[in-house]
């Protein structure tokens, strides 16, 4: 013996083939000696290993098969040689196979919500293949409008102006790379209503009782449009009617002012709906007060004067506007009627008044009432002549007017002996005869004012001579007879 001895046998695990591996993803297969003396060496023997993977030694009894395969999926065939420490090796055939990676696509499903009638524009990006890419629909359907666009590279646009009626879509995309590996990817997306606008055409302010009008038109979904009034109340007399597939009228006579905020909506077939807050101001008519002026009232003479008012919805209600001013014992009732009887002082007063109709529509107008003074009228018409030497009185009275009254002469002069008191009575004995032209005048507590002309004759009294007849006389014979004289003033002059 010198020495030599065949070499034992080595035998390597694990057997083929060995596990799958994936392209582009890390791989790692250890291999392990056994019957020799350690340590070992390993090698590939014959043919190659898959792009991207190494044999290295890992301790000295194991190999390592390591890397990441960068080929094409397939079945590559290798042979690993594991030589020991005394140069003793061993042969093992392996089949390795490279399977397709998983293709990652992104974003994940759902997609981003697309709205009707808006341009869509979603990118999809593949990785983990390999380059180039080819993209399709394999199931289910996209919205009208929208396709895949650049359908050959890593990434793919989902884009377009979807048309559909809003609702959920499922499809499926399919990704085939260059080594004809491919992944299927079911997504949804939602294609959503478009903002529907409701514009409006006229005036937001209406007048109460006068025909009204404002246009209504929906844009942004799908014709025709159903219209309804989902909260809130027009203006009484105001209804909403549909015109066309996308118009609509709010229209009629409003009876009643005021504010009124409503919401209008628009809606269609699938329910996608706009509303709008609309707000119309219906404002009172013109309203005219009459007459325009008012008559004259004189002092302590019944007064009345009704007030009217156009353009107003009955009942009214009249009242006075603070300030106002008018003469005591005149009153406005709530029915508009202006009466009383007035003893104030003459002069202008001046009032504003105010109607409110049944709808709160209400109006106002100034007014100047003249308060005149009432002919006094001095009584007696005619004063009587007074006699010479006699006494003499008259009162003077007043048809009308307010207590006390005051009495003077303003022009020409009382007979001689006569004079009028502050209280109207003309007394006193004249003293000469003649007659005598003056004027009086009266005022009365308001201030009123009133004149008279008189003339006052003053005359001889009736003298009366007595005895009516005289006694006969006798020839030759003394006569006497007294005669008296009554009615007048002595002392008397006979002849």
């Amino acid at each position: 013996d010198f020495g030599l001895r065949p070499c034992p046998l080595i035998t390597i695990t694990p057997a083929s083939p060995l596990p799958n591996a994936t392209q582009s993803s890390s791989y790692s297969v250890t291999m392990t000696s056994s019957g020799g003396m350690a340590p070992y060496a390993w090698s590939i023997a014959g043919g190659s290993l898959p792009a991207g993977l190494t044999m290295s030694t890992a301790s000295s009894t194991t190999g390592v098969i390591s890397g990441t395969p960068t080929v094409g999926p397939g079945s590559y065939n290798f042979t690993v040689r594991s030589t020991d420490a005394l140069g003793c090796a061993a042969l093992k055939a392996y089949t390795l196979t490279v399977n397709c990676p998983t293709i990652q696509v992104a974003p994940a499903s759902p997609l981003a919500t697309a709205t009707q009638f808006a341009p869509y524009d979603v990118t999809l990006t593949a990785s983990k293949g390999t380059s180039p890419y080819t993209w399709s629909i394999v199931s289910g359907s996209l919205p009208t409008g929208l396709n895949l666009i650049g359908a050959s590279g890593a990434t793919v646009h989902l884009s377009g102006t979807p048309t559909s009626l809003p609702a959920s879509f499922a499809f499926t995309v399919r990704v085939r790379d260059a080594n004809n590996c491919q992944t299927d990817l079911p997504y949804t997306m939602s294609l959503v209503c478009p903002p529907v606008a409701i514009s409006t055409t006229g005036s937001m302010t209406a007048t109460q009782a006068s025909p009204y009008t404002l246009g209504l038109a929906a844009t942004g979904a799908n014709q025709p449009y159903t219209w309804s009034i989902i909260s809130g109340t027009p203006p009484p007399g105001i209804t909403l009617t549909a015109l066309t597939s996308s118009t609509a009228q709010l229209s009629g006579t409003p009876t009643t002012a005021g504010n009124y905020t409503f919401v209008v909506r628009a809606s269609d077939s699938v329910n996608c709906l706009g509303d709008e807050s609309i707000t119309i101001n219906v404002s009172c008519p013109p309203i005219t007060i009459n007459p325009a002026s008012v008559p004259a009232a004189t002092q302590t003479i019944p007064y009345s004067q009704s007030f009217t008012a156009v353009g107003v919805t009955a009942p009214l209600t009249w009242s006075l506007v603070a300030g106002s001013s008018l003469p005591s014992g005149i009153t406005l009732s709530s029915a508009g009627v202006l009466s009383g009887t007035s003893s104030a002082a003459v002069g202008t007063y001046n009032f504003t008044v105010r109607v409110v109709d049944s709808n709160n529509c209400s109006a106002q107008a100034p007014y100047s009432l003249e308060l005149l003074c009432q002919p006094l009228d001095v009584l007696p018409a005619t004063l009587p002549n007074a006699l010479v030497g006699y006494g003499y009185s008259q009162n003077l009275t007043t048809q009308r007017g307010v207590a006390p009254f005051g009495w003077t002469v303003t022009s020409g002069a009382l007979p001689a002996g006569l004079a009028l008191s502050s209280t109207g009575t003309i007394s006193g004995t004249p003293t000469a005869l003649g007659s005598s032209s003056f004027t009086v005048r009266v005022q009365d507590s308001t201030g009123c004012v009133d004149t008279k002309n008189y003339t006052v004759v003053v005359v001889c009294p009736t003298l009366s001579i007595d005895p009516s007849s005289l006694p006969d006389a006798y020839v030759s014979t003394p006569y006497l007879q007294q005669l008296e004289v009554t009615g007048g003033t002595g002392p008397y002059t006979w002849t």
